[in-house]
């Protein structure tokens, strides 16, 4: 019974429903690794707060789940002055509608999981990785402290 992916946040998101009762989202955002944004952080929280399936799935596309959040967009300046408010704003949200969620959330791995990728992955309530998947947390190596959400 698989539906058509519908496209959230501008194509990067796609739900849709592999089988009965069961809600796939796929971050889609090949050109980017599978990086998260603002936009795709705060539509997972809001999809998941309105889905009524019993069963929610979270993947990637190709060979990434998530390459962890999208710092490209930022200047210099700007990431200096406010490094955890752009970091931690969509993550607290996306973490909530997550946990929150009352039936099985399964994070399947698909390919790597690095930073804010993981992250989102270990609020899932189960998560299933590739063969030969990496995952990791590098921010630290950005200067950045994570929020007691990232490190919970």
């Amino acid at each position: 019974m698989s539906s058509a992916p519908q496209q959230l946040a501008s194509g990067k998101l796609l739900l849709d429903e592999p089988a009965e009762h069961v809600a796939r989202l796929r971050i889609s955002n090949p050109e980017k690794r599978g990086a998260l944004d603002h936009e795709i952080l705060d539509t997972l929280a809001d999809t998941v707060y309105g889905l009524e399936a019993r069963c929610l799935l979270l993947t990637g596309e190709g060979a990434m789940f998530s390459a962890g959040y999208d710092i490209g967009t930022f200047d210099d300046a700007e990431f200096e002055r406010e490094a955890s408010q752009l970091v931690a704003h969509p993550f607290h949200a996306a973490i909530e509608a997550l946990e929150a969620f009352k039936y099985p959330s399964v994070a399947a791995l698909n390919g790597h999981a690095i930073g804010g990728g993981l992250e989102v992955a270990l609020s899932c309530d189960i998560r299933i990785a590739a063969r030969g998947i990496k995952m990791g947390m590098p921010p630290a190596k950005l200067g950045l402290i994570y929020s007691h959400t990232g490190l919970r």
